[in-house]
């Protein structure tokens, strides 16, 4: 698919990358430490780790581009 003919993003989301960050599922994996021998994990502080995890992306992807 070239970027002509790319998907817009879901209503309300600047990009699909976004959207993922938003709204992936953090059930499966906070029912899983909770019954398993993992610490308890937070569900709010999951995604919010994925959010820090794209803004860090994206800052090297600025980095990169600056340079070069």
């Amino acid at each position: 698919m070239n970027s002509m003919n790319r998907l817009p993003p879901p209503s309300g989301y600047a990009n699909w990358l976004d959207f993922a960050v938003e709204t992936f599922d953090t059930r499966g994996l906070w029912v899983e430490a909770m019954f398993g021998e993992s610490e308890p994990l937070d569900r709010d502080a999951m995604r919010e780790a994925a959010r820090e995890e794209l803004v860090r992306l994206r800052e090297a992807a600025r980095r990169h581009d600056a340079s070069g």
